[in-house]
């Protein structure tokens, strides 16, 4: 008797009626693990302070023709620019940072080469890399300073990109100007792609020492600390030459109108109440890993709107925050992560309270 394939699992390779490309393969698609209960509070994705609605009634302003006609991402590429010092020509503006991302190891990526990058880190990167047909030469780096001698010694004439994510995902750990100064300087031919989508929330922005760095690309995001994940917004930095490669990387019109308007005005809006909640979201890092760690739970030192908690319950403690409604991100098909959660931080009194106390009672 044949059996129906669970919900949401990934067709068969076999099963594709056409001949395709060895790089794709159906069970590397995105997923997330399921909850064996409702969720209502959801710290499993990182996403940014909710904006006000009267920045949402701004899109009710559009000319008609913003939407009839392809957008045009220059005026948003401008507005990034004037921000960060930059000429028009040193910004992208892309659909997420993972666009960003996708574009760059496509543009430095051949067939064959490795990619080399500290893991765990954020999934989609390797699997950007397998579809460039690229092959990843992974690092280990759980906890402490960016492993630079492991990385540097596996730098050769095979490896076609660097990777360093920071704060990286999921652990919150981040690279030291100085670690990515040297990893730039042991492959001035190679592309290094520096990933700062949570830069927001570390200690210290580094945005403009990485650009300094000849060969570098910086890819950042609206997604995080702007709140506007759902616009599928972010951007790439670079020189004049590496972005107009990025361009031509990737799809002509790759963010729409109206994503592109609601980015505008995210911009322009005060920046005062995500400062705070920025804030918000520091002191709450620091009093949930305190109690963590007080209780004998491993916590990295995170400089994201998140922490990294591991324990050799931690599948159990996913489940028993679930079962209070609280959604928090596991991992349990990676081998490094299996007894690893990734808890957001909500920048909210009472859900932090609803937090907090439902660790004291699961740790």
């Amino acid at each position: 008797m044949s059996q129906t394939p669970p919900k949401n699992s990934p067709p068969s390779a076999a099963a594709a009626p056409f001949r395709h490309s060895p790089f794709v393969r159906a069970e590397n698609a995105y997923a997330t693990p399921p909850y064996p209960a409702p969720i209502d509070l959801h710290l499993d994705g990182n996403e940014g302070i909710a904006i006000s609605q009267t920045l949402l009634q701004e899109l009710g302003n559009l000319d008609v023709e913003a939407v009839r006609r392809y957008p045009k991402n220059q005026p948003l590429e401008q507005q990034l620019a004037a921000r960060l010092g930059l000429s028009p020509a040193q910004v992208l503006v892309t659909a997420g940072a993972d666009d960003a991302l996708e574009r760059a190891i496509r543009t430095a990526v051949r067939p064959g080469d490795e990619v080399l990058m500290p893991v765990p880190t954020f999934e989609m990167i390797e699997r950007y890399v397998l579809l460039a047909g690229g092959r990843v030469v992974s690092v280990p780096w759980l906890d402490g300073p960016l492993p630079l001698n492991d990385l540097t010694r596996n730098i050769n004439d095979a490896t076609g990109l660097i990777v360093v994510v920071t704060p990286n995902s999921p652990t919150g750990l981040t690279a030291s100007m100085d670690a990515i100064a040297a990893i730039a300087e042991a492959a001035p031919d190679r592309m290094l792609l520096v990933d700062l989508a949570y830069i927001e929330f570390a200690d210290r922005d580094i945005t403009q020492e990485v650009l300094q760095l000849p060969n570098t690309v910086v890819t950042r995001t609206l997604s995080k600390a702007y709140g506007i994940a759902g616009a599928r917004v972010g951007y790439a930095l670079g020189s004049p030459e590496a972005i107009a490669l990025l361009r031509a990387a990737g799809h002509p019109y790759a963010v729409s109108s109206l994503s592109l308007a609601l980015a505008t005005h995210r911009l322009q809006a005060d920046e005062a109440p995500m400062q705070r909640w920025i804030s918000k979201v520091r002191s709450e890092r620091a009093d949930l890993i305190a109690l963590l760690r007080g209780r004998g739970v491993s916590v990295t030192d995170s400089e994201g709107n998140f922490i990294c908690v591991t324990h050799p319950q931690a599948a159990d403690i996913r489940n028993g925050l679930a079962l209070r409604g609280i959604g928090v991100r596991g991992f349990p098909h990676n081998p490094l992560l299996r007894n690893s959660l990734r808890v957001t931080l909500p920048g909210d009194d009472g859900d932090f309270a609803r937090l907090y106390d439902a660790f004291q009672n699961l740790t």
